[in-house]
């Protein structure tokens, strides 16, 4: 299924696109509604997801202009109130159906996804039907002209034309270039705790965080710490140490990804990993730690069927937004407590 996500905030249209294509569906990012008009002229989607209030262009004028160019494609406005106007506005021009933000957890979205698709599925079900017998027509029967004794005229053959044998060439393989890493390509890998984990140095870590802090300072910018932690942790490594070490490498993969996008993260401690999202506010960051957790718990449950263990890992989360005029060190310290807290 061919989807558009159009949203002018980047983390809230980034987190429905990852977890859509995490899903298998083929994801297009717009961050305007005149942006996603263009694609929607050269390219047929299945589902368009738009938030209703953005600049410029709005949700509804963009759901009137889809529903002109491409009448077969289902909308999802995105609204941050359910009472909202602009939503009964939009389920009156035919939207599909709207979704509140901030999102109870990501399987809203996927669950959406999959109404849409199953929806799809009846409509070409639908059409594909053949005819009830009332609704055939009576069949003509048309006989066939008499056969003639004339036999036709064979038609003479084309001259072969002369083929030249051309002698083989080996071809020399061409040499590959090396991958360069994602993100940006200044990108310096000695921050990397190690090639196998690709998650940064505690040190460095720290130190980026004393740097962001002062630059959402400075320039008035949104900051947020995730932790994320291991509560049964001790358990798992005594019993289950192998799968453990399994689930862990898997975690370390995901939030590899973090890493590539230039985001701070650490293994602060065995149990607990550290992630520094800068220019991210605070809804989009719980959206993150949500959708990390419900992915972490999704690999866990994969790999008890290959270990045959029946612990899962318990896996918390907090989230801590930067406050005006406090120090790195201060903040730092109310996202452990924040740690502390979670359940």
């Amino acid at each position: 299924m061919n989807i558009l996500v159009v949203d002018d905030e980047k983390s809230i249209r980034s987190m429905i696109s990852l977890t859509l294509e995490d899903e298998g569906y083929q994801v297009t990012q717009a961050m305007t509604a005149e942006e996603a008009v263009l694609h929607c002229l050269k390219e047929t989607y299945d589902l368009v997801i738009t938030d209703i209030r953005m600049r410029g262009m709005n949700g509804i004028e963009l759901l009137e202009k889809i529903c002109s160019i491409s009448p077969d494609t289902r909308v999802v406005v995105i609204t941050s109130h359910s009472s909202d106007n602009f939503v009964q506005r939009a389920l009156d021009l035919g939207a599909f159906d709207f979704i509140e933000k901030p999102f109870r957890d990501l399987y809203e979205i996927s669950y959406l996804a999959k109404r849409v698709a199953d929806d799809i599925q009846k409509d070409k079900a639908a059409n594909d039907e053949p005819p009830k017998d009332d609704d055939k027509k009576p069949e003509t029967i048309v006989k066939a002209p008499a056969q003639t004794s004339t036999a036709p005229t064979p038609k003479p053959e084309p001259a072969k034309a002369d083929l030249k044998v051309v002698p083989f060439k080996p071809v020399k393989p061409i040499a590959k270039k090396p991958e360069e890493p994602r993100g940006n390509k200044n990108y310096d890998h000695s921050k990397f705790k190690n090639q196998l984990l690709g998650l940064h140095e505690k040190e460095y870590f720290i130190r980026k965080l004393k740097d962001e802090t002062a630059r959402a300072h400075k320039n008035n910018f949104h900051l947020t710490f995730i932790f994320l932690r291991i509560i049964n942790f001790s358990y798992l490594s005594t019993e289950h140490a192998e799968y453990l070490d399994k689930v862990k490498a898997k975690i370390t993969e995901t939030l590899g990804e973090y890493v590539h996008q230039n985001k701070p993260v650490t293994e602060y401690q065995h149990d607990v990993y550290a992630l520094l999202l800068p220019e991210t506010s605070e809804i989009s960051a719980l959206i993150a730690a949500e959708r990390l957790k419900l992915k972490f718990s999704r690999v866990a449950r994969e790999l008890r069927k290959e270990y045959k263990n029946d612990v899962l890992p318990d896996i918390v989360s907090s989230v801590t937004a930067l406050d005006k005029n406090i120090t790195p060190e201060e903040f730092f310290k109310k996202a452990q407590a924040d740690l502390k807290n979670a359940k």
